[in-house]
């Protein structure tokens, strides 16, 4: 497909553009698409949760099951997702991505049964996240810089952190208004009618298609390179270093995706109000902000290892707080600890996977990792809430996703990685 400015890809043999590097507006613009994608796609449904169980006379378990599937659809087709990402233009499967995000939550809001919820947003809004969201992104980004690629990946990757904070408190004021039908309405509409004019305009591929290059370098380095060849799923999988990424990261996803259920309860449960262990939440998910543009940066100068190390640190420090806290203090800082660490997984992740298997192989390599780590993710919230009601407190479940990022230390001590400097 033809981007909007192929016209300025100077014929062979001249000088490439002189205008500003487009590739800092295309870390902006996938900033802005991963909020209204992962946004209403995984945090929305926290907040409607209630309101359509009861609507359509459903229990919670039921309605509940939506989370669930999003997971499952989500991790089940991002390595497809990502293969393709390779092998069909960006901007087609995005465009794709938003049909299906609209057709989604138009479903959910005419929905008359907990059946159309199911294939409205367990199927087609999950569908969404998958091929208009983090993969096709990434692979954008890296596309686009070299030696800067954790600085502008740790600026686009906000968009998934701010996502937690902003959708749900713009959902939860519609549905105060409006109700939980006009929310979804919106959700269907607005994402749609802000993306497609987006996506049309900064989904170029690559900084030639606008007579530029990496990094809005004069010109592309000799010994440019992305740390490693591209890789099929097969070679990725029969490399010991792609499970050693994995196994080093495994802890931290499994700390992050059950802390991000479990924590507003477990605050509650320690003296804090609703209120208050709503704010500490969001206080969690700024520091994960500052902790995935701090950590995309430093990726750029430190050693990977280093980094995965030190954010395994810090959610370990911020585990062990959360489970010992004596004090609302005490509590809301191991939350500003966890988010930090937590915010650097995927800028890391990212990163880490271009450089063993280069910028092309970026989207697929993603979707790959996340099916591995598709059923610790499942699994971490609800063994969480087995032990609480067996036990009365989260204790033992700190103590087990504290166990699991040690695993990852441990396997992070054999692991070796190409390293790349500004």
């Amino acid at each position: 497909m033809t981007s909007p400015s192929s016209e300025l890809v100077p014929p062979s043999g001249e000088s490439p553009s002189r205008e500003p590097f487009f590739g800092w507006w295309i870390v902006g613009a996938t900033l802005v698409l991963q909020l209204l994608v992962i946004g209403p796609g995984l945090f929305a449904f926290g907040v409607l949760l209630d309101p359509i169980a009861q609507s359509l006379n459903v229990g919670r378990g039921p309605a509940a099951i939506v989370g669930s599937m999003v997971l499952v659809v989500g991790g089940l087709l991002a390595p497809l997702a990502g293969a393709l990402t390779g092998k069909i233009p960006i901007r087609r499967l995005m465009y794709a991505g938003v049909l299906m995000l609209a057709l989604g939550f138009a479903l959910v809001t005419t929905s008359q049964s907990i059946w159309m919820i199911y294939l409205g947003w367990g199927v087609f809004v999950a569908t969404a996240t998958v091929v208009v969201g983090p993969l096709q992104c990434a692979a954008l980004v890296c596309n686009w810089f070299v030696r800067l690629r954790g600085r502008a990946l740790g600026i686009s990757q906000l968009g998934m952190v701010a996502a937690g904070a902003i959708i749900p408190l713009a959902v939860s004021w519609l549905l105060l208004n409006y109700g939980w039908r006009t929310a979804t309405g919106v959700l269907a509409t607005v994402p749609a009618l802000l993306l497609v004019p987006l996506i049309w305009y900064f989904g170029v591929e690559h900084p030639e298609d606008r007579g530029q290059h990496p990094d809005g370098d004069p010109q592309s380095a000799p010994s440019e390179t992305d740390g490693g060849e591209e890789a099929s799923f097969g070679q990725a999988l029969r490399d010991r270093r792609f499970w050693l990424l994995a196994a080093s990261l495994v802890g931290g996803w499994l700390a992050f995706t059950a802390v991000a259920i479990i924590f507003i309860s477990h605050a509650t449960d320690s003296g804090l109000s609703a209120g208050q262990a709503a704010l500490a939440f969001a206080i969690l998910n700024a520091s994960g902000a500052v902790g995935t543009f701090l950590f995309g940066t430093l990726s750029d100068y430190a050693p990977m290892r280093v980094l995965i190390a030190l954010a395994l640190v810090l959610i370990s420090v911020g585990v062990l707080g959360m489970g010992g806290a004596e004090s609302k203090t005490v509590l809301v800082l191991a939350g500003v600890v966890f988010g930090l660490g937590g915010g650097a997984l995927m800028p890391l992740q990212t990163v880490s996977l271009g450089a063993l298997f280069g910028a092309p192989a970026v989207a697929g390599m993603i979707g790959l990792i996340s099916l591995l780590f598709l059923p610790f993710n499942m699994l971490g919230a609800p063994v969480s809430g087995y032990i609480y009601d067996t036990s009365g407190s989260y204790e033992q479940a700190f103590w087990l996703i504290l166990g699991v990022c040690a695993f990852s230390m441990v396997s992070l001590m054999f692991l070796r990685l190409p390293e790349h400097r500004v």
